[in-house]
């Protein structure tokens, strides 16, 4: 019976409910079937040590039982492979068709929206993870592909359909963002630029009123407190790099823009403000940690 289970091939369409079943026949054979293996050969070994008159019937019938135990056990390492890569496809599959379903969701909201500027600066940010997320769409692919060359085909074709769906997606933003800037571009920069100032003010604000930490507990929450802000700092890389990249190209056209050029400056240095502070406070809270968990050991020990 779980030969038979082991034989079942698992399915892309199928993959969750199979994991599923797949764990609980896994987690039955490592409890019941190993335990059951151990007292056979305990009990063989016994018997045989002992000079059992029937001691070779007793050792064939225990290499026959380890035999079986073995095959099992190829199988379920066979089936736990084969499960594995399913799940990649799985895995694939569904990445695709979400990074197919948001790219037409911006076809509708470029269609619906054609003239409003704050939908054009979004979708122009989130274009920038997007092609992240194709550049790592591809390299899974490859890794599919290597694993399951059957899927080859398959796979290539909807890396072909997601390039060509991207390419169109960027082509037409693109025009639409050019056509915006040629008549309100520095309208455009200053409204993305306020929106990033004002999350760095926040955020120096928030550093600023910090406490030091007077024991274990409060230094841990402050570190905790740094990483969030690193991650936030990390979100923002694109809003960011959306401000300084049309900035440049408000520039380009017009070198006079000396306000622009004043304002990406001091967005440069702001930014820098705000890592630095993140670092320093991390490392301080970090000592400051050190030094609590070092009384509390001394204060324990006395």
């Amino acid at each position: 019976e779980t030969e038979a289970a082991l034989a079942d091939e698992p399915t892309v369409e199928h993959v969750k409910a199979f994991r599923k079943k797949f764990d609980r026949l896994e987690a039955d054979i490592k409890a019941n079937g190993g335990t059951q293996l151990k007292h056979i050969n305990a009990m063989a070994d016994e018997l045989i040590s002992e000079g059992h008159s029937q001691s070779k019937q007793i050792e064939a019938r225990q290499r026959k039982v380890n035999a079986l135990w073995a095959e099992l056990e190829r199988l379920r390492a066979k089936r736990a492979a084969k499960l594995e890569t399913t799940e990649r496809v799985a895995d694939f599959d569904s990445s695709c068709e979400d990074a197919r379903e948001w790219m037409q969701g911006k076809f509708d909201l470029l269609d619906r929206n054609p003239n409003d500027l704050k939908s054009l600066q979004n979708l122009e940010r989130d274009l920038k993870p997007l092609e992240d997320k194709i550049h790592y769409l591809e390299k899974l692919a490859a890794e599919v592909k290597k694993k399951n060359p059957e899927e080859a085909a398959a796979i290539e074709r909807k890396i072909a359909e997601l390039r060509a769906l991207h390419a169109d997606l960027l082509r037409k933003a693109h025009d639409r963002i050019k056509t915006a800037e040629q008549s309100q571009g520095q309208e455009m920069f200053e409204s993305a630029l306020r929106d990033v100032l004002n999350w760095i003010d926040r955020t120096k604000k928030a550093l600023s009123e910090e406490v030091r930490p007077l024991d274990v507990q409060q230094a841990e929450d402050l570190l905790k407190k740094h990483y969030e802000l690193g991650e936030q700092i990390k979100d923002k890389k694109y809003e960011i790099e959306y401000v300084q990249e049309l900035g440049q190209r408000l520039l380009e056209k017009n070198p006079r823009l000396r306000e622009v050029e004043a304002q990406l400056k001091h967005l440069n240095s702001e930014m820098a403000v705000v890592k630095v502070w993140r670092v320093l406070g991390e490392l301080l809270n970090f000592l400051d940690m050190r030094c609590c968990r070092t009384c509390t050991a001394f204060a324990t020990r006395s």
